[in-house]
């Protein structure tokens, strides 16, 4: 990735975990997406190649779908994202949460 690419990255990352961005799942159970201010589109996947070896994909889209940027790698900040993602879509913290004060009450 390139200085900018990674930045876009790092910056889409905290402000995921700051709950700035709002990820929703896609069709795919593998694939989040977050719209950008009307303007483009972020899309973030898990995927295995032929080997099952585990990549990321990061696309950036515009507002007529077509294709800005791609970033396809098995890079950890990537990986750190689409966890973001995957967690901040699903609810997974506030889920958690919920349950374990279900589990409290339980005797």
């Amino acid at each position: 990735m390139s200085e900018k690419e990674t930045q876009l990255a790092q910056q889409l990352f905290e402000k995921t975990n700051a709950r700035a961005i709002a990820w929703q799942p896609t069709a795919r159970s593998n694939e989040f997406l977050a719209p950008f201010r009307g303007d483009v589109t972020f899309t973030i996947g898990r995927y295995a190649n032929q080997y099952d070896n585990e990549y990321y994909k990061l696309m950036m889209r515009d507002q007529d779908g077509r294709e800005l940027l791609e970033l396809d790698t098995p890079d950890k900040l990537l990986g750190d994202l689409y966890k973001a993602a995957h967690d901040a879509a699903l609810n997974v913290e506030e889920t958690i949460d919920s349950v374990l004060d279900e589990l409290r009450k339980v005797s």
